[in-house]
């Protein structure tokens, strides 16, 4: 998978965001913040499209400062594995995508 890079404060249009296949955005982003203590999810949410939900993930790296963007598309009734059941960090990103969007997660620690 790709990511797009940014910096602080930039703003695209959301056709730029790389898209993939959720298992593997989740293994991607998860493998890129795995061992690295400099980086960390900045944002993690939901965008309603039609029947259909963007989830998009923004990962900084602090050391480049740098901001690495991608994105999955999935059904909005769709169950999902959950990233905070490998990182908790995305306990409460995925808790608000969940009480917004009704997202299912296979493996959450909390829901």
């Amino acid at each position: 998978m790709s990511f797009l890079t940014i910096h602080n404060q930039e703003s695209v249009p959301l056709c730029d965001i790389p898209e993939a296949a959720y298992g593997e955005f989740l293994k991607d982003n998860l493998d890129f913040i795995d061992g690295h203590p400099e980086r960390h999810c900045l944002m993690y949410f939901g965008l309603r499209e039609k029947e259909n939900l963007r989830l998009i993930c923004c990962i900084a790296d602090d050391a480049c400062h740098i901001i690495l963007v991608s994105s999955s598309i999935v059904k909005i009734n769709a169950t999902l594995v959950s990233f905070s059941a490998s990182n908790l960090v995305f306990e409460k990103f995925e808790r608000e995508i969940h009480e917004n969007f009704g997202l299912g997660y296979t493996n959450h620690p909390w829901l």
